[in-house]
């Protein structure tokens, strides 16, 4: 990334709020996870709309996809795991498409653990760093992949190059 870090990032805006303004209804406590799967195409578009409008930072729609959200709203573990991870993978995915090949950073985005912010509603330590170990292993394989990917690139790249 080449930034001028004499100058602001500007980051994007909210992700729920434009998915609901495009007619999609973000039913609690889900809220916009299930837009990764469902709505893909609009989450990296609003992605890309944001870029257009100046953001340089976007953040992924990551915000409620953990398991623990998912066995919330219903699910059996089995399927919450399998849903956030795929909803994860998914937000990831339509942040890295909305970038394409432009000067933009990826910012991730963890909810907290229950509904509101309010302290007393905390689960305990314990709880907490479960889901929050789970969603930096998740993080970390992303960001490893982008930099493979981003190799695999330049060294095809060298290739060409040479031929």
């Amino acid at each position: 990334m080449n930034f001028n870090n004499k100058k602001p990032l500007i980051m994007d805006g909210a992700m729920g709020t434009e998915l609901m303004r495009r007619g999609i209804e973000l039913p609690l406590p889900l809220w916009s996870a299930m837009a990764n799967i469902d709505q893909s195409k609009h989450v990296t578009e609003i992605h890309e709309d944001y870029i257009e409008s100046g953001s340089n930072v976007i953040t992924t729609n990551t915000f409620r996809t953990t398991p623990r959200t998912f066995i919330k709203a219903g699910y059996s573990d089995l399927d919450s795991l399998k849903l956030s991870k795929q909803a994860f993978k998914m937000a990831v995915k339509a942040a890295r498409d909305a970038r394409n090949d432009k000067n933009i950073l990826i910012a991730g985005s963890i909810a907290p653990l229950e509904d509101c912010y309010v302290p007393s509603k905390f689960p305990g330590s314990v709880i907490a760093k479960k889901n929050t170990d789970l969603l930096q292993i998740w993080f970390l394989i992303a960001v490893w992949i982008l930099c493979y990917l981003k190799l695999w690139v330049a060294m095809m790249r060298l290739k060409w190059l040479y031929k």
